[in-house]
């Protein structure tokens, strides 16, 4: 079964100095493109999982809980 592609409009940004050099080191660190990287930090500021491929620590998964059931009035 293959995925179909993604529409991507391209986008330009302005990013300070010291802005594309972090985005830069964290993708190289992960072994990701800038725009990866960008794309993820981006799609992970509208969630609640991290960022990374790490997996959620027993604090985040109560967090997690914790904000649902708040969510879900009980």
């Amino acid at each position: 079964m293959s995925k179909e592609p993604q529409q991507v409009n391209p986008y330009p940004i302005r990013l300070t100095k010291e802005l594309r050099e972090k985005l830069d080191t964290a993708a190289k660190a992960a072994g990701r493109s800038l725009n990866a990287e960008m794309l993820l930090r981006l799609e992970a500021s509208f969630s609640q999982l991290p960022m990374d491929d790490q997996p959620l620590t027993a604090a985040q998964v109560r967090e997690l809980i914790r904000e649902e059931l708040t969510k879900a009035g009980k």
